[in-house]
């Protein structure tokens, strides 16, 4: 999926290592690329930026959503 599809609670696996996305993606560069806020599930300690080019597929994990 194209970055800016990217939700809160989406996985990742980057350099054999799994990634959450814990804020939704904010435009950066007039569109051109997008930034969210990821960390390793369980790991506060671990969350970092990472910035996708608007225009490069990710493969992304999307579990079931819970509705409350």
């Amino acid at each position: 999926m194209l970055p800016m599809e990217i939700q809160i609670g989406d996985r990742f696996t980057d350099h054999d290592l799994e990634w959450e996305v814990v804020t939704h993606p904010a435009a950066l560069h007039g569109g051109k690329s997008l930034r969210a806020s990821i960390r390793r599930p369980g790991l506060l300690e671990t969350e970092r930026d990472m910035t996708w080019p608007a225009h490069v597929r990710v493969d992304i994990r999307r579990g079931p959503r819970v509705t409350e």
